[in-house]
């Protein structure tokens, strides 16, 4: 296994949608295009934390809820990861991770997080919280492209891995219970209407 800290762009906590606080997302973009400028003036663009910079621009885009943008900088976060770090590196799969939260087509976001679990299941273990993340997501798009029973077998691996580094308490495990609530309830409607569909009683 890698023997390191996995990036602190790989946001696994639940959005706190009550919090009081106001974000300024244009003062922030402005301090992260400084701090960039900074980074790559002091150390060109292969170093690891130019990629953090041009990630966390991705991140602040897509709280402005600029999904295009957001995903631009994610590419060139990827782009500049692969330089520094190779193909094989817990950053390459938090990079993947990021252009799939904010990808349009979900087919395509569906792709690049299964390649980014593989990856952090090998470099960081089974059992990590970052590979519950990442299961976490999965579980959202196949929900979102209809697929419960599979949405259902993700949201379970990730409720399981943060029962266990969290405990049952925590946002996240809670969080995980709720959609598999949600995903369960849709699999059994849909079973009650096929079998509905297919009782003497339709035909008549």
């Amino acid at each position: 296994l890698v023997k390191t800290t996995p990036p602190d762009d790989f946001d696994t906590t639940p959005p706190d949608f009550d919090s009081d606080l106001q974000p300024d997302f244009d003062t922030a973009l402005q301090h992260a295009d400084k701090a960039l400028e900074i980074f790559t003036a002091a150390y060109g663009q292969v170093h690891e934390d130019v990629p953090r910079v041009v990630s966390l621009r991705g991140q602040i885009y897509a709280r402005k809820r600029r999904p295009s943008a957001a995903q631009k900088e994610h590419m060139e976060a990827l782009r500049l990861r692969r330089l520094v770090f190779g193909e094989k590196h817990p950053e390459i799969a938090a990079s993947l991770s990021n252009i799939a939260d904010v990808h349009q087509d979900k087919a395509i976001a569906l792709e690049h997080l299964r390649h980014a679990v593989e990856m952090q299941r090998h470099q960081l273990g089974t059992e990590h919280e970052y590979v519950g993340s990442t299961e976490q997501k999965l579980g959202k798009v196949l929900k979102e492209l209809g697929d419960m029973e599979a949405a259902e077998e993700h949201y379970e691996a990730a409720r399981r891995i943060f029962h266990v580094s969290f405990g049952e308490a925590d946002a996240r495990t809670r969080h995980c219970l709720d959609e598999l609530k949600l995903v369960r309830r849709k699999q059994a409607e849909a079973c009650c209407a096929q079998a509905s569909s297919h009782s003497p009683q339709a035909w008549k």
